[in-house]
């Protein structure tokens, strides 16, 4: 019983001390582009000039409009690495050849930026 006791004890010192030291991060700012927006604008890019400048819109395999979005997420990390400005992370796979994936950044401004590529 004492153990008990003694454990509950100390759980709610250790509870309560990381709660009064416990601080939140910097705030999170409010994104330039909806997340409507950040796919569509994606999605447009990666059909369009990427799928041309990359040869992609040739493949005959795997074409650019068959790619779905599995992951967007607002953030400043990627990779474990920080990036210079929040953005929209948008990842597109090939539904069947589902090793392919391609990540992109939205920046604030408007611009999409090729993070990672797989194949």
């Amino acid at each position: 019983m004492k153990n008990i006791v003694w454990f509950l004890a100390s759980a709610i010192v250790l509870v309560a001390v990381n709660v009064s030291l416990g601080e939140a991060g910097p705030p999170i700012p409010k994104p330039t582009h909806s997340i409507t927006q950040a796919v569509q604008v994606v999605q447009e890019y990666f059909v369009g000039p990427f799928a041309k400048e990359s040869g992609l819109a040739k493949n005959e395999h795997f074409k650019p409009a068959d790619f779905l979005v599995t992951s967007v997420q607002y953030t400043k990390w990627f990779r474990k690495k920080v990036m210079e400005e929040w953005s929209w992370i948008v990842t597109l796979t090939h539904p069947v050849a589902n090793d392919i994936n391609y990540t992109f950044k939205l920046t604030s401004k408007g611009k999409v930026v090729l993070l990672e590529q797989t194949e």
